[in-house]
């Protein structure tokens, strides 16, 4: 059996990865498996809000995560497209 080139072995396996994370997701009875993952998602995502308003001379003055999985950064000044 021959190989796969490495651009389609890599495609082939993000399809893959794409395709259990949307399972995972939006499957409730595996909440409690997705759970630490849902608010470490959102963690990062607020951290990336702050992080855009440092770069365009903003403050970053917090983030809140909220229990459902959803959360708001809090800024000031900065660019408010990002």
């Amino acid at each position: 059996m021959t190989r796969l080139p490495f651009r389609r072995r890599a495609l082939i396996l993000s399809g893959l990865a794409l395709a259990a994370a949307l399972i995972l997701w939006n499957t409730p009875a595996l909440d409690p498996l997705v759970y630490p993952f849902r608010l470490f998602v959102t963690f990062v995502h607020e951290t990336g809000h702050g992080l855009a308003a440092l770069a365009t001379g903003g403050r970053f003055l917090g983030f809140q995560v909220f229990e459902n999985g959803a959360g708001v950064a809090l800024t000031a000044g900065g660019s408010r497209l990002l």
